[in-house]
């Protein structure tokens, strides 16, 4: 077997672990988090869980261990991540939240390289197509490294209009207010 088979891509357990426990620490990291995606995580199981939590925030919800294992149940995903004592565990790792945003960047960055290796993959199967010119071939080259490029490189940042109106709906609504820290629970 060549080396090349045995490589792993590119990843970090420990940074993702790190996000969804911060996350279960603190709702409010999401703020923090940029655009981090499900299928930016290399692991499936913490895709699933990553998917739960931002389910629950989108919908204007909390969340926790146990509720984000029970949504993972009623998806028949529980025993598939490791059930309520790994997301638990995951928990009980991240001492704070406060470098969430470093966490999220390393398993961004960790997606952005499996991204380059499989499109190097693909642009390598181009250079044996006989049956498209090389012109035609460095076009569809160029154009999914241009892809890959453009592909989660915005900065997390919203437009001021957007925030804005973010959080004033946080604000007026109560189910959000408790999760921003303007109201006691």
């Amino acid at each position: 077997m060549s080396p090349e088979a045995l490589r792993v891509p590119p990843h970090s357990i420990e940074a993702e672990q790190s996000v969804i426990g911060a996350l279960l620490l603190d709702n409010r990291v999401f703020d923090k988090l940029g655009e981090l995606r499900a299928d930016e995580f290399y692991n499936a199981g913490h895709q699933r869980i990553f998917e739960a939590m931002q389910t629950a925030w989108v919908a204007g919800q909390t969340f926790d261990a146990v509720t984000v294992s029970e949504a993972l149940k009623a998806a028949d995903k529980l025993d598939y991540v490791g059930g309520l004592a790994y997301i638990g565990a995951l928990q009980n790792a991240v001492p704070s939240s406060a470098n969430a945003a470093r966490y999220a960047t390393i398993v961004r960055e960790r997606a952005k390289l499996r991204g380059l290796a499989a499109v190097g993959a693909e642009v390598s199967e181009l250079g044996f197509k006989t049956d498209i010119g090389a012109d035609e071939a460095i076009a569809e080259a160029q154009a999914r490294i241009a892809e890959l490029a453009e592909r989660g490189t915005t900065t997390g940042f919203l437009p001021f209009a957007d925030a804005l109106a973010t959080a004033a709906d946080r604000s007026t609504d109560p189910t959000r207010r408790a999760l921003q820290g303007l109201m006691p629970n």
